[in-house]
């Protein structure tokens, strides 16, 4: 019997594992069906920021130097993405052999306290479950024809025209690689917005970049039949009750991503009505002695970040005695989107805030992740919004916009939001102060660091 078994090989179960072995000696069993890195080594973070880099400096050279001096070898840099996933599934392979973790790699059947991998049974005093998502397609006529985000990384060459269902931060990020790509790229929006869970200065921004860069986005849009056809891949859509037929070369399904749970049969283990698996505090499940962490959990923040702080956290608890109120310190998480130029935020939106005098503003961050209504309902809003070009605006034709919300009243920084150039990298340093919850008195009594990014932001609450 081992200590811990963890199922999936992710960012939460790698880092719940090295944890549990390397800092506290126990004996770990890691489950992993494909290779190590899960979704943010292999169909995610990382190959993604490789695209967004390839895609980001296309577009610096195109501006400053024109088209015709550009040509991108797509080939090459599949072989040299593909080598360097390679070479983190074997950094971690060789770092579990080192912290004398036992790997297994196959499809875990887990029933009743018994996990069976590949014919064998296996027993552990504690399990983690952390099998991550995987893409949600479209429920329609012609389904099998849709691709995911998985797919798109194992693109062999740029299509001439791609249609993406969705407006997520899946959707917009792959929307702008192809872009860049020369790909022409059409969005199809449920609604009538893009990026719906960030600030509304995010999406007035994405939105128009997108457009500006000629790419087509369908709002109000429902797709009602998909079929193959010789030139590519034909939709059937109604756009606010008119029918009409759109093509593309590939079609991606981007709508969001689901927990990875089917391989459960456990009757003690319950699940909510969107089919995550439902935690305490603790991230312990309806079953003693048995957690889970990451997108299993929810759809909240399906981030690596996230996971990899609920793993370690989760050791510390279990064999370290440290606070067990786990969910209790995830707040104030950073989310960047890798748009062209990328955008991000931390902390509460305009909206998400409180009530203002008689206005009703729904707080959606209540006992899990961020602030709760009951920390900001007796302060008003305070908006402070920042358009300004950046230092280096010679590399971009865009502005950069950042966004502060603040209690009117207490002056307590409740949110940052932020767009533009290098604003990926500024946001970090912002969360602190969010987390923080510093005032805006605290915050006008910084010093700027001059020539960047963050220069522009306190130099702006200055004025």
């Amino acid at each position: 019997m081992y200590d811990l078994a963890v199922i999936g090989g992710g960012s939460g179960g790698l880092a719940i594992s090295r944890r549990s072995a390397y800092t506290y000696g126990k004996s770990v069993l890691l489950i992993e069906k494909g290779v190590l890195g899960g979704t943010c080594v292999n169909n995610g973070c990382i190959p993604k920021k490789m695209l967004y880099n390839l895609a980001f400096l296309h577009s610096e050279v195109v501006h400053l130097y024109g088209k015709s001096c550009i040509n991108l070898a797509w080939d090459e840099f599949n072989q040299k993405r593909t080598k360097y996933i390679k070479f983190l599934n074997e950094m971690y392979k060789k770092r579990n052999e080192n912290d004398k973790i036992t790997t297994v790699t196959g499809s875990a059947i887990i029933k009743n306290g018994v996990i069976e991998v590949n014919g064998e049974e296996y027993t552990a005093s504690k399990t983690v479950l952390s099998m991550g998502s995987y893409p949600d397609v479209l429920d329609c006529e012609g389904k099998e024809h849709l691709l995911t985000s998985d797919d798109f990384f194992r693109f062999t060459a740029v299509p001439d025209s791609v249609i993406i269902i969705g407006t997520g931060y899946i959707a917009i990020e792959t929307a702008f690689v192809l872009q860049e790509c020369n790909c022409k790229v059409t969005l199809i929006a449920r609604g009538d917005s893009v990026l719906r869970s960030f600030d509304t200065m995010i999406q007035t921004q994405v939105k128009n970049t997108l457009l500006s860069k000629g790419i087509k986005i369908l709002e109000k849009t429902a797709v009602l039949k998909i079929e193959k056809i010789s030139t590519g891949i034909k939709l059937s859509i109604n756009k606010e009750g008119v029918h009409d037929t759109i093509t593309a070369s590939k079609v991606i399904c981007a709508i969001g991503r689901l927990p990875n749970t089917e391989s459960i049969h456990n009757d003690n283990i319950k699940f909510s009505d969107s089919g995550f698996i439902i935690t305490d505090k603790s991230f312990c499940t309806t079953d003693k002695d048995t957690f889970a962490i990451g997108d299993i959990t929810t759809s909240d923040y399906m981030l690596t970040p996230v996971a990899i702080f609920s793993g370690r956290r989760l050791s510390d608890y279990l064999y370290s005695n440290t606070t067990g109120n786990i969910k209790g310190l995830i707040k104030s998480v950073p989310t960047v989107i890798f748009s062209h130029p990328p955008a991000g935020s931390v902390g509460l939106s305009e909206n998400d805030c409180m009530s203002i005098n008689n206005r009703k503003v729904q707080c959606e961050y209540s006992g899990y992740i961020g602030l709760s209504p009951d920390e900001c309902i007796s302060d008003s809003v305070c908006i402070k919004e920042i358009s300004l070009f950046h230092y280096n605006s010679i590399f971009t034709a865009y502005k950069n916009v950042y966004k502060f919300v603040y209690g009117s009243v207490t002056g307590l920084l409740y949110g940052v939001h932020v767009y533009g150039y290098e604003c990926d990298e500024v946001l970090q340093g912002y969360s602190v102060l969010v987390r923080n919850q510093v005032t805006y008195t605290q915050m006008v009594e910084y010093f700027d660091l001059i020539g960047g990014s963050s220069y522009e932001i306190l130099s702006g609450i200055f004025e």
